[in-house]
């Protein structure tokens, strides 16, 4: 399985966060971890956005099919808030693929 790994966004210089980044640069310049970290939006001190968002990215990969809501809720720091939003996201990325 793939590793995912992101700086700490604080630590990062204000043009390289990924929200800087998408609106400077547009999304195809970020990974899909950083695109991910933006979904998620923030994380607490245990559960830091980068972390959440590797997590996320390494349930996303593991090939079991249709990711729902309560898979992304078997990530410690992701509620159901976070969950739904993810779900959602993945459902409306499969659905538009067609289209690119």
């Amino acid at each position: 399985m793939k590793a995912y790994e992101l700086s700490k966004i604080s630590a990062m210089s204000v043009f390289d966060r990924p929200r800087e980044k998408i609106l400077n640069r547009g999304p195809e310049a970020l990974s899909d971890l950083e695109l991910m970290a933006i979904l998620i939006g923030s994380g607490s001190r245990l559960n830091p956005v980068e972390k959440l968002a590797a997590k996320a990215l390494q349930l996303v990969d593991s090939d079991r099919g249709i990711i729902r809501a309560d898979d992304f809720l078997a990530i410690d720091g992701i509620g159901p808030a976070k969950a739904t939003l993810l779900a959602a996201s993945m459902e409306l990325s499969c659905g538009r693929q067609a289209w690119w």
